[in-house]
C-alpha cells in the first residue's frame, strides 16, 4: 500500500512541477511567439511533466532498490552514475530538452548520412 502513496506522490509531483516550470516558459515570452499557442503549449506542457515523472521515477528506483545494496556493499557500478545522472536531469526539469537535443542530433547525423 505504500507504494501506491509514492506512485501518487510522483504523478502528482510531475503535474505540479510540469505546470509550473510551464507557466514560467511562456511568461517569459512574448505575445508572437510559438509558445504562445495552444498546440505548441499543450505539447510543450505533456513533454515537461513527462521529463518530471521519469525523473522522479528514476530517483525512486534509485532510492529504493539500489541504495539498500549500495550502502551495504559499497559496490558502485557505471549504470548508478547514469542513474544519478538521469535523476539530476529529471529534477531539474531539462530531462526534456535533452532528449530532444539528442534526437535532433540523431535525425542531422541520419540525415547527412543518407544524403551522400
Amino acid at each position: 500500500m505504500d507504494n501506491v502513496f509514492i506512485w501518487i506522490g510522483i504523478v502528482v509531483g510531475s503535474f505540479v512541477m510540469g505546470r509550473l516550470h510551464l507557466t514560467s516558459v511562456v511568461q517569459q515570452h512574448g505575445p508572437g511567439d510559438i509558445i504562445q499557442q495552444k498546440a505548441y503549449r499543450l505539447m510543450d506542457g505533456w513533454r515537461l511533466i513527462l521529463g518530471y515523472f521519469i525523473g522522479y521515477t528514476v530517483v525512486y528506483y534509485f532510492l529504493d532498490i539500489r541504495w539498500a545494496h549500495i550502502s551495504q556493499s559499497l559496490d558502485w557500478k557505471a549504470s548508478d552514475f547514469v542513474l544519478g545522472l538521469l535523476a539530476l536531469v529529471g529534477i531539474f526539469g531539462w530531462l526534456s530538452h535533452a532528449v530532444r537535443n539528442v534526437t535532433e542530433g540523431i535525425n542531422a547525423i541520419i540525415t547527412r548520412v543518407l544524403e551522400k
